[in-house]
């Protein structure tokens, strides 16, 4: 009988894979909704591998989140993309304090706002990036670092692990990674730097004191080295090959992913968005910062004639990128004094917060 699974499978191969140079009975299309569930019946685990032809950092960073919408439990990717030159902020990083906005404008660098959490990144064609997304039953964290240890030490480069997300060498990093989650599938992406432009770094790139007196260093560019101080044989596009031959090695079968041309298209206007990248501050707010164990914090309150707080915002490099949704909620409505606000924070949990708020001078 003829049903709906054979009526997709035909209608994807007839239709649509010559669109995508795919002849018939080449590859089986995967096609799922947008809800992470395949249409068909049939479903088999699957591997994916792709690199991106593109040097823009909306389209890039798009491809990486349409990804982690549409791979199954099951399935495993590993996606690598390069941005001519680009600033990159986590998704709860205030823009107008982390990066240089004049120099950004005028010199037409791109600045995008990615979906996970941690800290603003310069990129440009000296950096490999890098994106593991795994459904819940192939995620291994391990396994990941272990085949970026092995890339690197085929150069002659030993590497460690340090702080909550940095890869580092003798205690200078050239990497960091980032993680989100979303319907049982995980992504953790992070920029390998290869060759570094630490002019244009320092330029772009403002991040907080507290951050850097955190890390014992006085600018971000006497933290950071690039793979190329420490072998003379590396390149992007060596290490890219690398990565992707031990890739192939350790989970062959790997396939090339199709990307939906439609919804692919609306995450592209997503991250060019002003209103997904701007994320503005409140306006005749109070407000105050501070470094926690877990990163920098700005939290920016307005209060109405009562003296209760109506608004909140909070900015965050913190790597749980789910954190300001759900502190801001709880100090929404509580009076503007310090002990009732430590108060609210602690009955909700957040216990490290609660004693900086005791500190506060409101």
């Amino acid at each position: 009988m003829f049903g709906m699974t054979a009526f997709v499978y035909l209608k994807w191969h007839c239709l649509l894979a010559p669109l995508f140079g795919m002849g018939v009975g080449k590859e089986r299309a995967k096609v799922y909704n947008w809800h992470n569930r395949p249409i068909t019946g049939e479903y088999t685990m699957k591997t994916y591998l792709y690199t991106s032809q593109s040097f823009d950092a909306f389209e890039n960073l798009a491809r990486d989140e349409y990804l982690l919408n549409t791979l199954g439990e099951d399935d495993l990717a590993l996606y690598f993309y390069i941005n001519r030159s680009a600033v990159i902020i986590g998704k709860n990083q205030c823009r107008w304090t982390e990066v240089d906005n004049e120099k950004i404008c005028a010199d037409k660098v791109q600045c995008v706002r990615r979906v996970t959490g941690g800290g603003a990144v310069y990129h440009d064609m000296g950096n490999l990036n890098y994106s593991f997304i795994a459904g819940k039953n192939r995620y291994d964290i391990d396994a990941q670092r272990e085949l970026i240890r092995k890339a690197l030490a085929a150069f002659g480069i030993e590497a460690q692990a340090t702080g909550r997300n940095d890869l580092t060498i003798d205690g200078r990093k050239f990497s960091g990674t980032a993680y989100c989650t979303r319907n049982g599938v995980r992504q953790s992406h992070g920029t390998l730097l290869v060759s570094v432009n630490k002019d244009a770094m320092g330029k772009y790139l403002s991040p907080s004191k507290l951050k850097l007196q955190s890390h014992g260093v006085k600018s971000v560019r006497s933290r950071v080295c690039g793979l190329d101080e420490f072998s003379a044989d590396i390149t992007v596009e060596n290490l890219r090959q690398t990565l992707e031959n031990l890739f192939v090695e350790a989970y062959d079968p790997v396939e090339v992913p199709v990307f939906e041309r439609e919804l692919l298209g609306a995450l592209v206007e997503k991250y060019r968005s002003p209103d997904w990248f701007s994320s503005s501050g409140l306006k005749n707010c109070q407000y105050a910062e501070t470094r926690l164990s877990f990163g920098n914090v700005r939290l920016e309150l307005t209060v109405n004639g009562s003296g209760v707080v109506e608004k909140v915002k909070l900015y965050t490099d913190a790597m749980d990128y789910t954190l300001p949704e759900r502190v801001e909620p709880v100090l929404t409505g509580v009076r503007f004094d310090k002990k009732e606000i430590a108060s609210a924070l602690s009955a909700a949990g957040f216990d490290e917060l609660a004693a900086w708020a005791e500190t506060l001078e409101l």
